[in-house]
């Protein structure tokens, strides 16, 4: 497999608008030769989690380095420019920069984790450098559509164990001043200072549970929750949240 990879100074330009696409060849359907197609087997929820988590290990082997990627994004009349100057995957620790300089004074980011297949976990961090006003992430502050913004984001699975038909891990996430904006919430912006969760996952066959001893937290409000969500011919769900 591929061991390492270097990019530097890398610029492009997405659009997608009322003129054309000149990326719509990315997720456009083949309508040709398909009696040559292979047929792919029915794939379940647990497969695909299954063979997300076998590739941990090649993953945290992987070495990356990125510096000066410059992203342009024009989107039904809205442009987002996104630049990346360095970025850095080593033995599973990954860390980079990330601004965007879609309007006024640059948003910057800074995004570092780790990958690691022998403590058989995933974490992140984004959190937000710099003092700009306009803080809603890139792709939200579009005229219209909910803006969303957030000063910090932790994300974490742990305790992974997969076999070929049974997924469960431990989802943890932390948001601190999370906002929304849109005029079908709230005249004005709604802020929450904190939201916290911590989930214990299940996922079988197309199936995907968390267990009731799952607990959330907003703005200090806790309460324990337990979710069942079913998809085989007939699409099945239930939800209880206890405070």
């Amino acid at each position: 497999g591929l061991a390492s990879i270097s990019v530097d100074t890398l610029s492009a330009i997405l659009i997608n608008d009322t003129t054309g696409s000149n990326s719509s060849f990315i997720t456009r359907k083949q309508l040709n030769n398909q009696s040559t197609e292979k047929v792919l087997p029915n794939r379940t929820l647990s497969s695909l989690f299954n063979n997300l988590f076998e590739h941990l290990a090649e993953v945290a082997r992987f070495k990356g380095e990125l510096h000066e990627l410059k992203l342009k994004v024009v989107r039904n009349g809205a442009t987002t420019r996104i630049h990346i100057p360095y970025g850095v995957l080593n033995k599973g620790v990954f860390n980079m920069s990330i601004k965007d300089e879609s309007v006024g004074t640059a948003l910057r980011w800074n995004l570092k984790g780790e990958i690691s297949d022998d403590n058989k976990k995933i974490d992140f961090i984004l959190e937000k450098t710099g003092n700009a006003k306009n803080d809603y992430f890139p792709f939200f502050n579009v005229s219209g559509k909910p803006n969303i913004g957030c000063n910090k984001i932790f994300a974490s699975v742990q305790n992974i164990q997969s076999t070929s038909g049974v997924s469960t891990f431990t989802y943890k996430a932390s948001f601190d001043s999370f906002k929304i904006n849109h005029w079908r919430i709230a005249n004005d912006v709604v802020v929450f200072d904190s939201i916290r969760c911590n989930f214990k996952c299940v996922v079988k066959g197309n199936s995907f549970f968390i267990d009731s001893t799952s607990s959330a937290e907003l703005n200090k409000i806790k309460s324990t929750l337990s979710f069942y969500l079913e998809k085989e011919n007939t699409l099945k769900s239930a939800f209880q949240l206890a405070f």
